[in-house]
């Protein structure tokens, strides 16, 4: 599988849209659909570390070298990435009805 569809497929599989996955990246949703389409190259940098993060891959099995055995559950991915969205004052109300929900 080219590395066009291998991002499709694990962003498919993790259960999130372009959008979710390019607010947790820190790009547009243009950006992850033309990775998505092979029109943009292969991102770099901490934005290839972040989509590693968000699809639960190290760069290896992003290549199709082997399988990654770390990476949050989609939850979290999803979870991160709405969380990335919010202003600095909605994360800190997040933060404190997550903590107050874990207690």
């Amino acid at each position: 599988m080219a590395f066009p569809e291998r991002i499709k497929a694990l962003r498919l599989r993790r259960g999130l849209t372009q959008q979710q996955l390019a607010f947790f990246v820190g790009v547009s949703q243009t950006a992850v659909a033309a990775w998505e389409n092979g029109k943009r190259a292969i991102p770099r940098g901490s934005h290839l570390l972040s989509l590693g993060e968000a699809l639960g891959f190290d760069a290896k099995e992003l290549f199709g070298m082997e399988k990654s055995k770390q990476g949050g559950s989609a939850a979290e991915v999803r979870l991160l990435a709405a969380f990335r969205a919010l202003s600095e004052d909605h994360q800190r109300m997040a933060v404190k009805l997550i903590e107050a929900l874990a207690q």
